[in-house]
């Protein structure tokens, strides 16, 4: 007990009086990174030390506090720089949290995540936003790889100008508040987060685009928040009424599926948070009634019906794959209709205008198909509607090679009578 005790005296000791905590060399290598990343100019924490305390969403991000107050940045060595606004360290002097929005920093992406290095083992908040006006700037793409940032649970660059594609952060997997809104990005490398996701942001990205279900699969019982108005985002809502969900923002978007919201949500949540008009999110009941005049069912483009291949007559093609248009929401104004293989890969797509229900696929390989058809409006695209497999013959004619042995045959019978 008095060893401990002395440990947390000692601890304490260090703080007050600056000295050098065992990983210092780190984190001095951080700010000056940093500092030479914007121009020889420390950030300006001015806003910072107005008392921002986090986002209370990440809610296992900030174990060491939320005090992110602090000294201003120098470039004096034997700072502690634990005692930096914007700076958390942990009981060992380790950078934990870094947190420098609104700052007037001006960097590439690039240049940002390489000063983290060293310490992204650590880190278990990134956060350089702008909740103001625009006044940090990190322009061009992240790196691709952010798999050495596993650990962190706060993730903010929001309205900095970042574009390009949002990488991989499958690896991510403690995730629980990312904000990518308000930025430049085009496309999408894979999954944000995992299972521990609370809140995605990624509005406001008005060229995005990229699939969700992934990512919503595997949030479905954890995610709060999905906030992409405005962006060109596809795929799939699973089913949140065992979940948490108490907000969904969709309008713009190619989002689709069955919305079955928590009772939790119907029963204390207000409606005003949900907004999914155009899209191809059908709400059930329940929901439609919670939403009331937030959902407009008439703006809802529904999947089709009644989708059936049928094989020609020498099963070597489909020649017909006919569906039914939906029978409510928004009219169709046309259908992509494409033929999946036996390993769910697309292996040829057809485009309809509005009214065309029929479409065909011919000159295809021997193998077992499904039919999927996406209804499309001009605002989203519906869930997909899928038939029963099919299964396809290799369409090749042996005719010739049996002639060519029944000649050869006559011929071997000519010349063994000539012998």
């Amino acid at each position: 007990m008095n060893v401990k005790l002395s440990l947390s005296a000692l601890a304490v000791a260090l703080t007050v009086s600056g000295q050098a905590f065992a990983g210092d060399a780190e984190n001095r290598a951080v700010v000056d990174a940093i500092y030479a990343a914007n121009g020889n100019t420390m950030p300006d924490v001015t806003w910072v030390n107005t008392g921002w305390t986090g986002v209370g969403a990440a809610t296992t991000a900030y174990p060491n506090g939320t005090t992110f107050t602090g000294a201003a940045w120098t470039t004096t060595p034997g700072d502690d720089e634990c005692t930096y606004a914007g700076i958390i360290c942990d009981g060992s002097g380790n950078m934990t949290n870094i947190e420098i929005p609104n700052a007037n920093m001006t960097m590439t992406a690039a240049q940002f995540f390489a000063a983290l290095a060293g310490v992204e083992g650590d880190l278990l908040s990134i956060n350089y936003s702008n909740t103001t006006a625009a006044v940090n700037t990190m322009s061009g793409a992240m790196p691709s790889d952010m798999s050495a940032f596993s650990d962190v649970r706060m993730f903010a660059v929001n309205n900095a100008s970042t574009s390009g594609t949002i990488p991989d952060m499958s690896a991510m997997t403690q995730l629980q508040f990312v904000g990518l809104d308000d930025s430049a990005f085009t496309g999408m490398a894979g999954q944000i987060g995992g299972a521990a996701l609370v809140e995605l942001n990624i509005d406001g990205n008005t060229a995005l685009e990229g699939d969700l279900t992934d990512t919503l699969a595997a949030s479905a019982s954890t995610l709060e928040v999905l906030s992409a108005n405005n962006t060109l985002v596809t795929g799939e809502i699973p089913d949140y009424s065992a979940g948490s969900l108490t907000m969904l923002e969709a309008v713009g978007t190619g989002l689709s599926g069955d919305l079955a919201l928590p009772a939790a949500t119907i029963a204390s949540v207000s409606p005003t948070r949900f907004s999914m008009d155009g899209t191809g999110i059908v709400a059930n009941s329940a929901s439609e009634t919670f939403m009331g005049a937030n959902y407009d069912a008439s703006t809802i483009i529904q999947a089709a019906t009644s989708v059936d291949a049928m094989l020609s007559s020498d099963s070597t093609s489909i020649e017909s794959v006919t569906w039914s248009a939906p029978a409510a929401g928004a009219t169709p104004t046309g259908y992509v209709v494409t033929l999946l293989d036996s390993t769910d890969t697309a292996a040829g797509t057809v485009t309809t205008a509005a009214g065309t229900t029929t479409a065909s696929f011919t000159g295809i390989p021997a193998d077992t198909y499904t039919v999927s058809v996406v209804a499309e409006s001009a605002t989203g695209q519906s869930s997909a509607a899928v038939s029963s497999a099919v299964t396809t013959l290799d369409g090749t004619d042996d005719t010739d090679d049996t002639d060519d042995t029944d000649d050869t045959d006559d011929t071997d019978d000519e010349d063994s009578g000539g012998g």
